[in-house]
């Protein structure tokens, strides 16, 4: 059973809540404390740096933003605990995987020991969203979707010829 997230975004449209997350969710930084990150290490966006995004691009407060953002959240982990599978068109779906019982073996000492099984989430990015890290921004995705859409038409065209 899927469940698609819009209940619990009363401020926000599914369609605004979806523009911001392409915008921010991986093209604005959160600089580390000391002013600049490690030049090896990514960047990384926090919940703080959402909820302000999101408070600026749907005029809301930053403590209403991050209501939002807590209550989304709360709505995903919950969902995914009773068995349900999350998912927003584009974005990506979230579900509980079951990982059976295996022989392992104890790194330190080399004997073997069973592993039994467990539970954990799961997320499979969607397809606009492994679009939009391949291309690397947005704007490039959209413009690349475009010209994806017109060479198919256009194929379509000549083949009806």
């Amino acid at each position: 059973m899927a469940l698609l997230l819009t209940r619990n975004l009363p401020a926000l449209g599914r369609s605004a809540a979806c523009s911001t997350i392409r915008r921010h969710v991986f093209l604005t930084p959160v600089r580390a404390a000391s002013g600049d990150a490690k030049p090896d290490k990514p960047e990384t966006v926090g919940k703080a740096m959402l909820a302000k995004h999101l408070a600026e691009d749907q005029s809301l407060s930053v403590k209403k933003a991050t209501e939002v953002i807590d209550a989304l959240l709360d709505d995903i982990m919950l969902s995914v605990a009773e068995g349900k599978t999350v998912t927003i068109p584009g974005f990506g779906s979230w579900k509980k995987r079951t990982r059976a019982a295996r022989k392992g073996r104890n790194p330190q000492t080399g004997e073997p020991l069973d592993i039994p099984e467990g539970v954990a989430p799961a997320f499979s990015a969607g397809n606009v969203f492994k679009g939009v890290v391949k291309k690397g921004s947005w704007d490039a995705y959209e413009q690349w979707a475009e010209e994806e859409k017109a060479a198919a038409a256009a194929k379509r065209a000549a083949k009806k010829k």
